[in-house]
């Protein structure tokens, strides 16, 4: 309790923040979600307002934002306030966590308490990451520093749940203790459903202590029990973590992610033999050297993936984003600085304390004062973020929007207005819509851009040039629309919104199918001879409009009238999962040329549902998920006595 409240301290305003004046971080994607979940709670399913339509458990794993929505709809919070909330709360657990795993690996309470405040205030990384340390406000802790300006709120919080994975996992992988096997799970459980880098640095760090204790303690039954902590770990997470959303997950790394490649592979395999083989000689059941093993084994990896890429000049990369893993660099660099002093007070006690003060010297100035670093705004109306989406919800509110930069990032964070862009392109089912937007991002020319706008069934982009306020300008040439697109907003200080000409405002048109079959798929942000013949079978079909409204996040009606030769596209993403019923009847749902639905219905008049039906991998992850909980209350049970 002392811990948390010390952590509390340092980080008091952030309990209290709806918004930082940061408006470049990411922080916005999350508020937006954590707003759209808390208006169709507990699930919507479907999310039709981001990238033309895409499930919504692919957006994020779920416990950051159903965390944050939780806060704003059950304390009566906003959902920025709800957000930054959650992420304080599980930061000053972090840290208490820390302090917890050192007391149970140790039992030594000095060593707990030097590791938490060494986590809470010191960045070790700064001694070898130089354009890190020049990065932050002066030896603000970079574990901090990324949570507040660069919106690290789901890796950060995902973090704060590991000490807690390892402490229960200290017990649960020796004999007879099945309630903490089962505390592991579902604490790992946590982690993954924070965040993804979270849960890659479990992935790196727990089988280093399933080693520790296996050769300290010379028990193979070991690793059954580290299988069944990752077996009920992933029952826990069944329910959204499904095959499909690692395979897109997967593949949209590549859009954030360069890949990883097969010489740092072999270099990582190479150095944990290493450390495995030395280890063994040296640890070989003494368990006084678990703790030890499990630090400096971890320290050295972690060492190697991220250093490693930096002082290669970014060659080395095993997967994902070496550096990100900054915060989790400190940590067990601070866990190993620990360790090196206890050997030093073994021997020359004064000598390590002037090195204790020596390392948190630096800390000083950011303890003393640490609410500085701490940016906070009530003036959010006054930004231009904010006034452009407003007016477009206050006007043309059933308008789906090409907007950009932190624009984009902020668009859905007070109003349900659609954008074919999103948060940061996680959860993106329809690639094709990447080459939209890089073509209307750096073309010149404006047709190419206006036909992909069309074809999307974009009503408005919203355009800014260097006079703007906003801080990220993405467009190389935002005038090219202006002989073009009528405008319909120009604030004279550098934001406009041109209107984008469609023949009606659904995102249902009525199509000849024989033309439409005829289509082929777009090869690249200029193909204007296959995109023309798109939006004419689109724009220039039958005289029949189709009108459609979304009846909630995962049902949109449409009216239609379907004569011979006919059917109904709806520029909306396709999923297999889509069921389209009228009355009685079912329709065949395709996916056309572009990524988008079209419903084969028959001749005559009908009011069609299309509704995203939840998945079978899901009905099954939730299953898994419903006899995970059983197991844990079971394992939980049998060990209560102890």
């Amino acid at each position: 309790m002392l811990v948390l409240a010390a952590a509390m301290v340092l980080i008091w305003p952030l309990f209290k923040t709806k918004f930082l004046d940061n408006w470049t971080s990411i922080d916005a994607t999350f508020i937006a979600d954590a707003r759209y979940l808390s208006e169709n709670w507990p699930h919507p399913g479907w999310q039709p307002l981001w990238y033309g339509g895409t499930r919504f458990d692919y957006i994020y794993p779920p416990a950051l934002r159903y965390g944050s929505a939780a806060l704003s709809k059950y304390a009566g919070v906003t959902p920025a306030r709800g957000y930054h909330l959650y992420t304080a709360i599980l930061y000053v657990l972090g840290i208490a966590g820390i302090w917890l795993l050192v007391w149970v690996a140790t039992q030594s309470l000095a060593r707990a308490w030097l590791s938490a405040a060494g986590v809470a205030v010191l960045s070790p990384s700064f001694l070898f990451l130089k354009h890190i340390r020049l990065d932050i406000s002066p030896y603000m802790p970079q574990r901090f520093n990324v949570l507040i300006r660069y919106g690290e709120g789901p890796h950060i919080s995902s973090l704060a749940v590991l000490p807690f994975v390892f402490a229960a996992a200290w017990w649960g992988l020796r004999r007879g203790h099945p309630a903490a096997l089962a505390l592991s799970s579902v604490a790992a459980a946590l982690v993954v459903s924070n965040n993804f880098y979270g849960a890659t640095a479990l992935a790196l760090f727990f089988p280093i202590l399933c080693w520790a204790v296996f050769v300290t303690t010379r028990d193979w039954t070991v690793w059954l029990r580290a299988a069944a902590i990752a077996s009920l770990a992933y029952a826990l997470t069944a329910f959204w973590l499904t095959p499909s959303y690692i395979g897109i997950t997967s593949r949209n790394l590549a859009i954030v992610s360069s890949p990883g490649n097969l010489w740092s592979m072999g270099l990582a395999v190479l150095l944990a033999l290493i450390v495995g083989y030395f280890s063994w000689r040296w640890a070989a059941g003494r368990t006084e050297h678990t703790w030890t093993v499990f630090v400096l084994g971890s320290a050295a990896l972690i060492s190697l993936n991220v250093l490693g890429h930096y002082y290669t000049n970014r060659a080395f990369r095993v997967a994902g984003e070496p550096e990100r893993f900054v915060p989790e660099l400190d940590l067990f660099l601070v866990l190993a600085g620990v360790e090196g002093i206890r050997r030093v007070w073994t021997r020359e006690r004064f000598l390590a304390a002037l090195l204790v003060i020596g390392a948190f010297l630096p800390a000083w100035g950011y303890v003393t004062f640490p609410w500085l670093h701490i940016h906070r705004t009530s003036a959010w109306t006054d930004r231009i973020e904010f006034k452009m989406a407003d007016w477009v919800a206050k006007n043309r509110p059933a308008a789906r929007v090409f907007t950009t930069g932190t624009s984009r990032f902020w668009w859905n964070g007070w109003h349900n207005t659609a954008q074919i862009g999103g948060g940061s392109e996680q959860g993106l089912i329809n690639f094709d819509l990447m080459t939209m937007y890089w073509n209307v991002f750096i073309g010149e020319a404006a047709e190419p851009s206006i036909l992909w706008l069309q074809a999307t069934g974009t009503d408005l982009i919203v355009m800014d040039d260097a006079r703007s306020a906003l801080p990220i300008h993405d467009y190389q040439f935002p005038q090219r629309f202006r002989k073009s697109l009528p405008i319909v907003f120009d604030d004279g200080a550098g934001n406009w919104i041109h209107e984008v000409p469609r023949r009606w405002p659904s995102l249902a048109r009525v199509v000849r199918l024989a033309e439409v079959e005829r289509l082929q798929p777009i090869r690249n942000g200029e193909d204007v001879e296959r995109l023309k013949p798109y939006v004419k079978a689109l724009e220039e079909g039958p005289d029949s409009p189709a009108p459609a409204r979304w009846l909630n996040s995962r049902t949109l009606a449409i009216d239609s009238t379907v004569a011979t030769g006919e059917a109904v596209a709806v520029q909306v993403t396709y999923d297999p999962n889509w069921r389209a019923t009228s009355g009685s009847q079912s329709f065949p749902v395709v996916k056309d040329v572009l990524g988008q639905t079209r419903i084969l219905a028959p001749v005559g008049q009908h009011h069609i549902e299309l509704y995203w039906e939840t998945p079978l991998e899901n009905q099954i992850g939730r299953g898994l998920f419903a006899i995970a909980v059983l197991l844990c209350g079971w394992l939980f049970w049998k060990g209560r006595r102890r």
